[in-house]
């Protein structure tokens, strides 16, 4: 789901994933077609990659997302910390791709009456009214087609369609293109950060996909159908909640839990009563969600639930999370189709997640 996209000169793309926590940048080499390698199908070569803290502030919140952003993100931190980033990886290219987080941006269906195909822009932006809590002229739209209702038989064009909405505020969107010229780069494109996961993971098959990404201020919950997000929503419960509660548990830093977290994930609230009833709660609350959302699909179209982001990573907290659900259950890999060298396996998979969007948006 482009907002805008220019050609890129190079072979090479440079993803830039600016989290709430931290910001993430990957640059693959991608193959003009896939190469088997040790027996294995890649599409492209890790050429660099790297992750800086995000000192800048990013809005997290439903009732922040469409409004007020100005004045809760620090541009001049994050050009900071990316051009730290940048010079440390000694990172030279300057076309870069970047990703508008799920909570900065508005996601709602459309229940079209039968009309034209050419009639739908139009229409769109007379319903879109509706349902956006902020003037239309203050935001970008993007569409697509998710269904369409034709009766047995029919023909015509003048068909009943669903219609996915999506609007991100115009100021965001010129936030990212400041962040860009403060620091010399050319934005060749910006994307939504489900359609970079969707191309990470190679999500394309027919039927449906749930992604559970817990991020460090926020939980996001897609649904992805036949290859394209069909329904996104997120809830305020993250990564930073779990940790403080390790904290408030143990009686710790939220540095030392942060350690105790990416070590031992859920594993120690089964060694800690008061642990466990400080973690549970968190992702039981997460998984109520996550079957609300798998409630509004048929159970045979389901494929898996696929974990996302670096929380999701936690110890543990797949089989939790499986003793709850019925469907199927991963972990996302989005290095499973990019070559690397062999020296960076444990790195990469430990850290792996979090670089899920990053990975995407290189392969763009």
């Amino acid at each position: 789901m482009l907002w805008f996209s220019k050609k890129l000169s190079s072979h090479s793309r440079l993803g830039i994933d600016i989290g709430t926590t931290s910001i993430r940048v990957v640059k693959i080499r991608k193959y003009s077609t896939p190469q088997l390698v040790d027996g294995k199908e890649k599409i492209g070569e890790l050429q660099n990659y790297g992750e800086v803290l995000n000192r800048g502030l990013l809005p997290s919140s439903p009732g922040e997302k469409m409004t007020n952003q100005r004045q809760l993100f620090s541009e001049s931190e994050v050009v900071r910390s990316i051009k730290l980033l940048l010079s440390y990886l000694e990172e030279t290219e300057k076309e870069v791709v970047m990703a508008i987080p799920m909570y900065s941006v508005f996601v709602d269906q459309l229940k079209l009456p039968a009309m034209s195909f050419e009639e739908i822009p139009s229409a769109i932006e007379f319903e879109a009214r509706g349902h956006i809590p902020v003037p239309i002229e203050d935001v970008k739209l993007a569409w697509q087609i998710i269904g369409e209702d034709r009766p047995q038989g029919n023909s015509s064009d003048l068909v009943a369609r669903r219609i996915l909405l999506i609007a991100v505020p115009k100021e965001t969107i010129f936030m990212y293109e400041g962040i860009a010229k403060q620091l010399g780069l050319s934005l060749k494109s910006l994307e939504i950060e489900s359609a970079s996961i969707i191309r990470a993971l190679n999500l394309t098959s027919q039927g449906v996909f749930v992604l559970l990404d817990i991020g460090g201020r926020n939980t996001n919950i897609s649904l992805i159908r036949n290859g394209f997000l069909a329904l996104s929503h997120h809830i305020e419960i993250s990564g930073e909640e779990i940790t403080k509660s390790i904290a408030r548990g143990l009686g710790i830093s939220m540095n030392r839990a942060q350690e105790f977290k990416e070590k031992e994930g859920l594993t120690m609230a089964g060694r800690n009563p008061e642990l466990a009833n400080l973690l549970y709660p968190i992702i039981d609350r997460i998984v109520d969600e996550v079957k609300r959302t798998l409630g509004v699909v048929p159970e045979e179209e389901i494929k898996k639930l696929i974990l996302v982001g670096g929380s999701s990573s936690l110890l543990g907290l797949r089989e939790y999370i499986h003793e709850r659900l019925v469907v199927p259950i991963d972990i996302a890999d989005p290095w499973a189709k990019i070559d690397y060298n062999p020296a960076l396996e444990n790195k990469l998979h430990s850290h792996g997640l979090k670089f899920t969007v990053a990975v995407g948006l290189a392969l763009s």
